[in-house]
């Protein structure tokens, strides 16, 4: 099993799209057959798709429930969840985007979305929603 808990994957490519139908950008993450994770709490933007799951893995009630995926941010990603050679998710859409695992699909600028990526000094990578920035202040 792998755990995974406030993780930022970041494509900051100038023109993600271009390099997505270019075939520079890949998924973010690959899930291969019979693998266990959790991943929670995590940002994952700009990939070609977000997660892939390996052609294998059976889209059933008990291959799902061991990788999971809650309280994720998916940003500008070509897709969010599919399976290997399948460019039919609906399925895998319908599941992880059930209210209750707290996912959020979006296609906002990763300028709007994180607070400075591109400063060569010190990039700040935590999210900026609107007025809404998160903190790691733990008080």
């Amino acid at each position: 099993l792998v755990v995974a808990t406030n993780i930022t994957m970041l494509n900051d490519s100038e023109n993600i799209k271009a390099d997505i139908q270019s075939g520079l950008v890949k998924e973010a993450v690959y899930v291969a057959e019979n693998a266990s994770l959790e991943m929670k709490r995590s940002v994952i933007s700009g990939f070609n798709p977000a997660v892939l799951l390996d052609s294998k893995t059976e889209i059933n009630d008990a291959s799902l429930k061991k990788i999971k995926f809650e309280e994720m941010y998916f940003n500008l990603c070509n897709g969010n969840i599919f399976t290997e050679y399948n460019a039919n998710n609906e399925d895998l859409e319908s599941w992880y985007g059930n209210p209750v695992f707290f996912n959020v699909m979006a296609q906002s600028d990763n300028k709007e979305t994180f607070i400075d990526i591109f400063n060569a000094k010190k990039p700040d990578f935590r999210l900026q929603l609107g007025k809404i920035t998160a903190s790691s202040s733990n008080k």
